[in-house]
């Protein structure tokens, strides 16, 4: 599910929510441990590590992503 927002300033943000394993995919940074990092490998495994100890414990975890500005439709 994605939704576009706008602010009083006219700045835009494209806020998405899904699946882990879906939404990595696309994106090319990560916050991990409240730092904002490169999305290489090493981050998704630990990514998806933390998501299997989750869904283990009985936990549905969802990713949340944003993009500042994004293109306008078409």
């Amino acid at each position: 599910m994605s939704v576009v927002v706008e602010d009083k300033t006219g700045k835009t943000q494209l806020v998405t929510k899904g699946a882990v394993k879906e939404m990595i995919k696309y994106c090319t940074y990560a916050e991990l441990n409240g730092k904002v990092v490169p999305h290489d490998d090493e981050v998704m495994n630990i990514i998806l590590k933390k998501t299997e100890e989750y869904n283990e414990k009985g936990m549905r975890v969802l990713a949340i992503a944003h993009k500042t500005d994004p293109a306008p439709v078409g």
